[in-house]
């Protein structure tokens, strides 16, 4: 979970960090998922996708004012290579209610193609999804408990999609809120779920043979939940923003 996040106490909610009931990735199962690492100690903290060779996608509330990205493996441990990079994060972003959850890294210099990368395509704007998708990332294994657990190997797991409303309600803790806005896609509530440090990685769906990146790894129940749907920044709303800074 981001440091920099400020989230009402009554929200009862964090940023994501984990892929609570996950599996082992394979070797090149998603080779647009990208590790983002602290300048100093090297350590991990959020996750983000490929969208070009020069650019990644992630979430506003991991931004930094320097970070590494490592790119090319499934083995946190041992990155193809690890590039600096630059966030740019979305002026209508909002830390109170986490709305607008949206950043963009520019690399230093461009990632190498290869087998274990590549860059994602992003959904359309307007763009609308149904059905599953996936999530992965090098969260918490243990859902925030002490002593946290990160994993070696990249998790990734299947999560049935959950409309606006659905989602605003079971979310929601007054009447008449509306938690949950069009900047959000929810997904889980069905035994697995993303968590701590997972923050900024992908949602992906298959969309006619073509891995599409609907969302980026957002916010959630502080425990880590599978009960509770998790929320995604839903791409398909940022992307004219995208469009407008990465140029993609």
């Amino acid at each position: 979970m981001s440091n920099n996040i400020n989230i009402r106490p009554s929200s009862k909610s964090r940023p994501h960090d984990r892929v609570i009931g996950g599996s082992n990735a394979p070797s090149e199962a998603y080779p647009w998922q990208v590790s983002l690492r602290r300048p100093i100690g090297n350590s991990h903290f959020c996750g983000g996708s490929l969208i070009s060779m020069d650019w990644v996608m992630t979430a506003a509330h991991c931004t930094l004012n320097n970070v590494n990205v490592a790119i090319g493996s499934t083995t946190i441990s041992n990155p193809l290579e690890t590039i600096s990079g630059t966030f740019t994060t979305s002026p209508n972003y909002n830390s109170n209610t986490i709305s607008n959850d949206f950043a963009v890294i520019k690399l230093a210099f461009s990632a190498t193609p290869g087998p274990t990368v590549a860059a994602i395509q992003l959904a359309s704007t307007g763009q609308t999804f149904s059905g599953t998708a996936v999530t992965s990332g090098w969260g918490y294994i243990n859902g925030g408990s002490n002593p946290n657990t990160i994993p070696n190997d990249l998790q990734y797991t299947e999560l049935p999609l959950v409309d606006q409303a659905t989602c605003n309600s079971m979310w929601t803790v007054l009447p008449n809120q509306q938690r949950i806005d069009d900047s959000m896609q929810c997904a889980g509530a069905d035994g697995a779920s993303s968590c701590m440090g997972d923050s900024g990685g992908p949602l992906v769906q298959q969309v006619n043979g073509v891995w599409t990146l609907i969302g980026a790894v957002s916010w959630g129940s502080s425990s880590c939940s599978t009960d509770q749907p998790g929320v995604y920044a839903r791409i398909a709303y940022g992307r004219s923003w995208i469009n407008q800074v990465t140029g993609i």
